[in-house]
């Protein structure tokens, strides 16, 4: 199966899907992000850390899909994080994209500064001037694990603060962050792109009944999804089945008809049952084939025919001769 991480980053990585679940997930369903303004950006988050006069480290992450929103202006940068794991430190990870991210702008303005030589004094010293301004970064994890999410949402959910006066709580800087939980999202009606499609088969993947339904109800979607739609549905249900009937499930559209897919895994299953039936069948059969020729055995032997015995397995007209004979012992 293909890895779970790259499906997704390809997934998110559609301006149309980004803009969606950004806009339904952070700012109910208002369309304050538009496709056409989305601009990806490179998603390696790196800075040097180490004390001044001493040899520095460089520090290296890359986040799974990152945007640039704008409109004529810059105006946010948006990342999306994907997670098929609970991450008990989550809020550290965000924080620390977050961070690089904010530190890769202010590099850059000082390196603008540097080259034009127009600070002085405490600007100087800072290499960032009174009227600079770094773009808000936010961060959007999203969740396919079949556990509920029961992560941290926020920095203060992983910090010992049982034991602080109240005075000293409020002064510890907190850190939210945003966490869709795919399979629970109460808002994925609200999608607008085949990210529902996406969601509502998560949410329903532990109830046949319920999938049917869901599979009746949206069968005009399902019978032309995207290629990228259909293997995220198959790497994040673990289905290789679904992921093999890829390329016979495709229509005259150019996509993917997930109703064709469904209705051949589901007679596929169908098959495997009736070979399992045969198969015990069988075993039945052959169980009782034994327990009669052993009846004919222990009948025999006590009426003095022993020495005819070995004919059972040899004499098949022989054999059915004794069953008639010996049938009320049947």
């Amino acid at each position: 199966m293909q890895e779970k991480n790259v499906v997704m980053n390809t997934y998110w990585s559609d301006n149309e899907r980004f803009a969606d679940i950004v806009n339904v997930a952070l700012f109910q369903a208002k369309k304050l992000i538009l496709a056409d303004q989305l601009e990806e950006i490179d998603g390696c988050e790196s800075t040097m850390v180490g004390e001044k006069n001493r040899q520095k480290k460089g520090v290296q992450k890359y986040r799974d899909v990152v945007k640039k929103a704008t409109d004529k202006v810059n105006f946010m940068i948006l990342g999306i994080e994907n997670q098929s794991d609970i991450h008990y430190a989550m809020p550290l990870k965000v924080m620390g994209y977050d961070y690089l991210g904010y530190d890769k702008q202010l590099r850059k303005l000082k390196a603008k500064h540097r080259k034009e030589r127009d600070l002085s004094g405490a600007e100087f010293i800072s290499g960032f001037s009174r009227t600079d301004k770094l773009l808000p970064i936010c961060t959007l994890v999203i969740y396919s694990g079949e556990e509920p999410w029961i992560g941290p949402t926020r920095l203060s959910d992983i910090l010992d603060l049982n034991d602080l006066p109240e005075e000293m709580r409020r002064v510890v800087a907190d850190y939210p962050i945003h966490v869709v939980d795919m399979r629970r999202f109460k808002d994925s009606e609200k999608l607008q792109t085949d990210a529902r499609l996406l969601f509502g088969v998560l949410q329903r993947q532990g109830s046949e009944s319920e999938m049917q339904a869901y599979r009746k109800e949206n069968a005009y979607a399902f019978k032309n999804v995207s290629e990228d739609t259909y293997e995220a549905i198959g790497a994040l249900t673990h289905s290789e089945q679904f992921l093999e009937l890829k390329e016979t499930s495709k229509n005259e559209k150019g996509g993917y008809n997930m109703c064709k897919a469904f209705d051949d895994m589901e007679k596929s299953a169908e098959r495997r049952g009736e070979k399992r039936g045969e198969k015990r069948g069988e075993k039945r059969g052959e169980k009782r084939a034994e327990a009669k020729i052993m009846a004919l055995i222990q009948s025999m032997t006590a009426n003095g025919e022993l020495e005819n015995i070995p004919r059972l397995t040899t004499d098949k007209a022989f054999y059915e001769e004794m069953l008639q004979k010996y049938a009320p012992v049947f």
